[in-house]
């Protein structure tokens, strides 16, 4: 099942997309309307019951117009470990691109 997207204005024109899939541990990203590429940031927390843990990685993460991430949150293995996130090109339904992103 797929959370509702969630969509928020970008300073210069377009929209960035958020979308949900809890049962996969992933979340999309894309932006619509935009004519140059975006650069994006992430930061994520965990809270259970053996505390909290953080994951941030810098505004490094530049997606073109038209493309879509996939930040695959579900593997995070906690404090330290990296992140997959994979990169739909124009998002025509392949992955293209897969990068690990580090925590910071």
């Amino acid at each position: 099942m797929r959370a509702p997207c969630e969509s928020v204005d970008l300073n210069g024109g377009g929209v960035i997309n958020l979308g949900l899939a809890l049962a996969k541990g992933q979340l999309s990203i894309n932006t619509t309307g935009n004519q140059k590429a975006g650069a994006f940031g992430v930061e994520m927390d965990r809270i259970t019951d053996k505390g909290e843990q953080t994951f941030t990685h810098d505004d490094d993460i530049v997606l073109a117009p038209g493309d879509t991430a996939y930040l695959d949150f579900g593997q995070w293995q906690g404090d330290k470990s990296s992140i997959a996130l994979e990169i739909d090109h124009k998002t025509n339904g392949s992955i293209d691109e897969t990068i690990q992103l580090t925590d910071q």
